[in-house]
């Protein structure tokens, strides 16, 4: 839960109204009842200015945006999964992930430029493993996140 959540002083902030209607028509307005959508346009400062604050430069919203899509390919999940298990050798990971080698070699040429996983030799053999514990940590948060929507959505 955010701390604009959980401050009663937040959600009792002055809100500034910018007109009744949002320039919707009437139809529009009954519409957006119930649907998620505010009714009325306003806005309220202080959770705005507190909300900017929290906001990223856009290098860095860029690289976290890049982190992300590293991790939104069904094969480099799977990947980065079986390297938090143990560190493997190519061969080995794609064995495991049900892939060629070549396939596997790019994924990880990626997830390398993107810092998530690193690798040493041994003789001819290329083993990789996670660059940081950070990385499980974000699969199992995303893994808590599925499965709490799932849960969610079944007790609906």
């Amino acid at each position: 839960m955010s701390t604009a959540a959980r401050d009663p002083a937040a959600q009792a902030a002055p809100t500034v109204p910018i007109g009744s209607s949002n320039g919707a028509s009437p139809a529009d307005q009954a519409n957006a009842a119930g649907t998620g959508v505010c009714e009325v346009r306003c806005f309220h400062p202080e959770r705005i200015e507190r909300a900017r604050k929290a906001l990223l430069s856009d290098s860095l919203a860029l690289q976290l945006a890049e982190l992300f899509k590293a991790v939104s390919h069904p094969t480099r999940i799977h990947i980065l999964r079986a390297l938090a298990e143990q560190e493997l050798c190519v061969c080995d990971l794609a064995e495991t992930v049900g892939s060629t080698v070549s396939a596997v070699s790019h994924q990880l040429a990626m997830l390398r430029h993107l810092g998530l996983v690193t690798y040493r030799t041994e003789g001819k053999l290329a083993y990789y493993s996670l660059q940081s514990t950070a990385v499980a940590a974000l699969l199992e948060d995303g893994l808590d996140q599925v499965a709490g929507a799932k849960s969610r959505a079944s007790n609906a």
